[in-house]
């Protein structure tokens, strides 16, 4: 029960997300496609987290193939919208849960912040030493403000973010140690 309760707090924004995202296509017909669209990507991020909640509660190191079953099931969910995506990961080595946790909430925070203006996203993952690093890059046909870029933070790692014309490139790097 409490591991429950846990998992509805810890994603009770993206619950409430979804579910005005519904309303709103419900009301608004025109929309409920693009609606429904990110409706499966916030799902998807769900059902994930949730998992990686559930691991956690016994395993402080998993194989970081787990951040890459998450991101690839978010990657499909945008291809369905119709968002070019490609994905690249390199990750073999067991990583404390709660970087990949950490990882994959700042993924979900950029994927849902620039969702609507998206044409393209790019993920590299990779272990390099003692850093777990990722790689974002987004197209957009209108280009990007810069205003929400500097919002992305990663608890105990570091974000950068270069814009070029259209496309925004992420950074974030991850100092972990991997399990003994």
């Amino acid at each position: 029960n409490r591991l429950y309760d846990r998992i509805i707090n810890e994603m009770s924004e993206q619950l409430i997300k979804a579910d005005d995202l519904l309303k709103e296509a419900e009301k608004n017909p025109e929309i409920a496609k693009e609606a429904l669209s990110q409706i499966c990507i916030i799902s998807a991020y769900i059902k994930r987290r949730g998992n990686l909640l559930l691991i956690n509660e016994d395993n402080a190191y998993i194989s970081g193939e787990e951040l890459e079953f998450c991101i690839k099931e978010s990657l499909d969910n945008m291809r369905f919208a119709g968002i070019a995506t490609s994905y690249y990961s390199q990750l073999r080595n067991k990583i404390k849960t709660r970087h990949i946790v950490a990882f994959y909430d700042l993924f979900e925070k950029i994927a849902e912040c620039y969702f609507g203006d998206m044409t393209a996203m790019l993920v590299i993952l990779k272990s390099d030493g003692d850093f777990l690093k990722m790689k974002i890059q987004i197209g957009s046909n209108d280009g990007f403000g810069e205003s929400t870029m500097t919002s992305f933070s990663l608890d105990g790692g570091e974000v950068s973010f270069n814009v070029q014309e259209n496309d925004i490139t992420f950074d974030e790097y991850y100092a972990y140690f991997m399990a003994k």
